[in-house]
Formats: C-alpha cells, sequence, structure tokens
C-alpha cells in the first residue's frame, strides 16, 4: 500500500516569504515544499501506470491558469491558510474532476474544501490566537501560473517524494 496525495506545487517568484512563515508555524515546513491540496492523502494500492491515466484522461484539455494568494486566516481552530484569491475555480474544477472513477472513494465528502495554502498547523487555543495576531499583517501577495500537477508519495516519517507531474 502506498500512500500518496495530488498536488499544486506553484511556483511563486517570492516563496522565501511563504517558506519563513512555514518555518515558524508549519511542523511539515521540511517535509514537503508549499502546495495546494487537489487529492488528501490516501493510502492505496493503485499502481503508479493506472494512476497516470486516471489523470490523463480527467485532466484532457485542461489549461494552465493563473493563481494569486494573499492573506493569512485560521482554519478548524489550528491550521493558518495562506488563501487562494484567484484560481478557485480552475483548483476545484481540477480537484472535481480528479475525484471521479478509480479515486472516488477516497474523497472525504463531509470536509468542505477551500483552496489554499496551509502555512501554519498549531496545538492549542492560545497559540492559535497568537499566530492569527502575529500574521495579521501579512498581505504579500503571491501570484503564479499553475501548468502542472504532481503525484506525491508520502514517506512514513511525512516526507514528500515527487512520483509524478502532470503538466497540461
Amino acid at each position: 500500500m502506498i500512500n500518496r496525495s495530488i498536488c499544486i506545487f506553484p511556483e511563486f517568484d517570492n516563496v522565501e516569504e511563504i517558506e519563513e512563515l512555514r518555518e515558524k508555524y508549519d511542523p511539515l515546513h521540511s517535509c514537503i515544499s508549499p502546495h495546494i491540496t487537489l487529492v488528501h492523502p490516501f493510502t492505496s494500492s493503485l499502481q503508479k501506470r493506472e494512476l497516470i491515466n486516471h489523470i490523463q484522461d480527467c485532466l484532457i484539455g485542461f489549461k494552465p491558469f493563473e493563481i494569486r494568494c494573499q492573506n493569512v486566516t485560521g482554519a478548524d481552530g489550528h491550521y493558518l491558510f495562506l488563501n487562494v484569491k484567484k484560481g478557485n475555480d480552475h483548483i476545484i474544477e481540477l480537484r472535481d474532476r480528479l475525484y471521479q472513477g478509480i479515486l472516488k472513494r477516497h474523497h472525504a465528502r463531509e470536509l468542505s474544501y477551500i483552496p489554499h495554502v496551509t502555512v501554519g498547523k498549531l496545538n492549542g487555543e492560545e497559540t492559535f490566537q497568537k499566530a492569527l495576531h502575529d500574521t495579521e499583517e501579512f498581505n504579500t501577495e503571491f501570484s503564479s501560473v499553475v501548468h502542472k500537477i504532481s503525484v506525491e508519495q508520502i514517506g512514513e516519517d511525512g516526507t514528500s517524494m515527487i512520483e509524478y507531474d502532470h503538466y497540461f
């Protein structure tokens, strides 16, 4: 069984500002680059070729698109999200297409999906509130053109290894 996810790894020119936030607030900052999760981590025995075929079939005709991220907000009482301000519809369409067919059973429909880059995961209400306060003035704009998605394998220690890049 392999643990995987499918993500967008935006290529921001000013990514070091996101990395500074993540180093301070995100325990996974050294395991995975800043990303937007399309298919949440799932464990399966799917062969790489099956997954590649699925992605290729689902994304026929999909074109590159621009995203813009800005402002940090909280979610679920312990996450910090860098919000996607432009490109949401394209991201949601990618996600919807991917969660068809062989990945449908891995779709957790009880969770609402809001496109974002996770920049923090905090423990405790006080720590969470302090992080929200500390990031209140973080207004840097991050822009990128999305032209690929990536399948990552997730190691037992949480590290990410790119298994496949799909360009469109």
